[in-house]
């Protein structure tokens, strides 16, 4: 405790000198590290799916499911896109964990009833395509290590005229590299426990809302050496009634990741309060990864979820679950938050969530 107390008095630069002394997992060197910068971003899917998941029939389904895929558009991924990028531009992190990297698809007319399925193929809006091609307009080609699929679902949508169209809305994690970092895919995975139903009854659409986790390899090197270390993104079930797949989530994350041999940087959105109010989640996590965020001693609580896009500043915001970890001797030495400053033309922030930036210390490898 009193270790601690000192590392958030001193700052982040003493931090990184003194941490030897202080112990704890942390090994005796004292010569100069390899910094390295990581960001936690969710992209945010465009609107709130719970309506449609909650549909009292299956006759409600097409018309929820309208007024599901009105808000996505409206909400203009194209017109965040350059948000991101600025973000990232600005910010400059060697490696990004990205969480909800949308790909719409549609199909018209629909065939749902005839052929229920996930086969529309026609793509709306790409999320990840969107990003790269803003970035790479910015000359910050950043690299996809891991694109990890996880829900996959098809609904059958009303639209004005009063036929129907297919929605295909895929869910995916990602994770990006800066160019000069070499990472190499090491794990992708869904959770084994995660929410599947039919909307509307045993007759509905079949929906399996997937969440998962990847991790890479990775060598950042510079002019004081080389790091070597894993890199993993992850994105837990939501609390509330969910709670019940996102706790299992954590856990079998935890597990996993023990096994897993020598340093670590983890980001993500873990859906669970690192005030510990909500969820066991963040205490799983905590039981072998450090919070770089509550480690820096930081003034501001770094709540990070959640806010309507329309809203003033970051109104709503007040729960921190985008989290960047560690194991291992990794001494963070920065932190910032990212997002709902910008807005688009139309006012729109970039996300419902801020995003997480943070810079560690590592041990330069031999």
């Amino acid at each position: 405790m009193l270790c601690l107390m000192f590392k958030r008095v001193v700052g982040s630069f003493v931090l990184g000198l003194f941490a030897a002394a202080c112990g704890g997992d942390e090994s005796a060197y004292q010569g100069a590290r390899i910094p390295v910068t990581v960001m936690t971003r969710n992209l945010y899917l465009g609107s709130d799916i719970t309506e449609v998941l909650l549909s009292p029939s299956v006759q409600v389904v097409p018309t929820k499911a309208a007024a599901f895929w009105a808000t996505v558009l409206q909400s203009d991924f194209p017109a965040r896109a350059k948000l991101f990028a600025d973000e990232i531009v600005a910010t400059s992190p060697d490696l990004i964990g990205l969480q909800e990297v949308e790909i719409y698809r549609q199909q018209i007319p629909s065939d749902f009833a005839v052929t229920p399925g996930v086969n529309a193929t026609e793509v709306v809006i790409d999320f990840l395509a969107l990003l790269t091609a803003e970035l790479l307009a910015r000359g910050a080609p950043y690299t996809v290590v891991v694109e990890n699929t996880l829900s996959d679902v098809e609904l059958p949508v009303a639209m004005a005229d009063g036929a129907l169209m297919d929605l295909r809305m895929t869910d995916r994690d990602v994770i990006l590299a800066k160019p000069g970092v070499v990472a190499v895919p090491t794990a992708k995975a869904s959770f084994k426990n995660y929410l599947a139903a039919n909307i509307g009854g045993a007759t509905g659409p079949r929906v399996e809302v997937k969440r998962g986790y990847a991790t890479a390899q990775v060598t950042v090197s510079n002019a004081l050496g080389k790091a070597n270390f894993v890199f993993g993104n992850a994105h837990l079930e939501i609390g509330g009634a969910l709670r019940a797949f996102q706790e299992p989530q954590a856990d079998e994350l935890v597990t996993l990741m023990k096994a897993v041999k020598g340093p670590m940087i983890f980001v993500g959105d873990f859906n669970s309060p690192a005030d510990r109010s909500a969820t066991r989640s963040y205490g799983f996590l905590r039981s072998i990864f450090d919070d770089s965020y509550e480690t820096l001693g930081m003034a501001d609580p770094g709540y990070t979820c959640c806010m309507d896009l329309l809203a003033a500043g970051t109104t709503g915001v007040n729960t921190r679950i985008d989290l960047v970890l560690s194991r291992g001797d990794v001494v963070p030495n920065s932190a910032t938050l990212v997002g709902g400053v910008m807005r688009t033309p139309q006012g729109l922030s970039a996300s419902d969530h801020r995003g997480l930036v943070v810079t560690v210390g590592l041990v330069p490898s031999p």
